[in-house]
């Protein structure tokens, strides 16, 4: 009797299991056609998008725009679920087009931090050239680094071309003026060893008529000092002079600025008044001693 019913166990859980698989072949079958191809290949290379994007962020890239594209690519496979729900044909296409791009978009950024790195090295090299002017290199170089971080790639690659042509062009300068400075230098030299007589007689020569009219000049500096002193002060008195009317008679300057600006104009006349006559006694000498050179001759 035991055995009888254990036997019957084993059937009922033989049973139970056959439906169990069959009804797992069906849902499975079932799942399988509710949607297209197209759309379980569109959901497979939005999962890959997808990891990309953790993959940059992870790597400390600017996401922004593949999350733009990727979000784009995201609303437009969940538009043609619905519409495949509904028995219609749904359009997939654009989306593998944006996982395309998000998949160009990484090759490019990686393409792009590594070749800012290289130039970078290649700038940091060039500099110890003190003759190489970098100024445009850097202001290109920072162009570039900052499309990077805008996550503009595209732009950012053909920015790193110009300034590598740009330090190809600063090289080649610094090496003509290098070319130029001594090439000038070999022919002020041979100049000076050929014709040095002749500049030993013209440096005398200029020396003898400095040295002739140098109490001249200085007589006449001085006197046009104390010239320009003396319309100074002029100027300065007439300030005054209207200072006053204007506070006084018209009454359109408060007393605190008209306090200020005498005081200003007393010190600047007074500082006039030190340094003229001590020119005065200057041109003196002078005069004095172009009349002692004169008597002597």
């Amino acid at each position: 009797m035991r055995k009888k019913e254990e036997e019957q166990n084993i059937l009922v859980f033989r049973f139970l299991f056959g439906v169990f698989i069959i009804v797992s072949l069906f849902l499975a079958i079932d799942f399988s056609q509710a949607y297209s191809n197209e759309s379980i290949e569109a959901k497979g290379c939005l999962n890959e998008s997808l990891q990309t994007t953790y993959e940059m962020k992870d790597t400390g890239f600017n996401i922004m725009r593949i999350k733009d594209t990727y979000s784009l690519a995201e609303q437009i496979y969940f538009a043609q679920i619905v519409a495949e729900d509904k028995k219609q044909v749904g359009e997939y296409g654009i989306i593998l087009e944006k996982c395309r791009e998000i998949k160009n978009i990484k090759i490019k950024a990686f393409q792009n931090r590594d070749e800012l790195r290289v130039l970078e090295e290649r700038i940091n090299e060039t500099s110890k050239n003190k003759e190489v002017n970098l100024s445009g290199v850097l202001e290109s170089f920072e162009k570039a680094r900052q499309e990077f971080y805008d996550e503009r790639y595209e732009q950012s690659l053909v920015l790193i071309d110009n300034t590598y042509q740009k330090i190809s062009e600063a090289e080649s300068s610094a090496a003509q003026s290098k070319i130029f400075y001594i090439a000038a230098s070999k022919t002020l030299a041979n100049f000076f060893i050929k014709n040095w007589w002749i500049i030993l007689i013209v440096v005398v020569i200029l020396l003898g008529i400095y040295f002739i009219t140098k109490n001249r000049i200085e007589k006449y500096l001085i006197k046009r000092r104390i010239k320009k002193l003396g319309l100074e002060e002029k100027v300065l008195k007439e300030l005054i002079a209207k200072t006053q009317k204007d506070y006084f008679d018209k009454g359109v300057i408060s007393e605190g600025n008209y306090n200020i600006k005498m005081k200003k104009f007393s010190e600047l006349i007074r500082d006039i008044h030190r340094e003229v006559p001590l020119l005065r006694e200057e041109l003196e000498k002078r005069e004095a001693k172009g009349a002692e050179v004169k008597d002597n001759k």
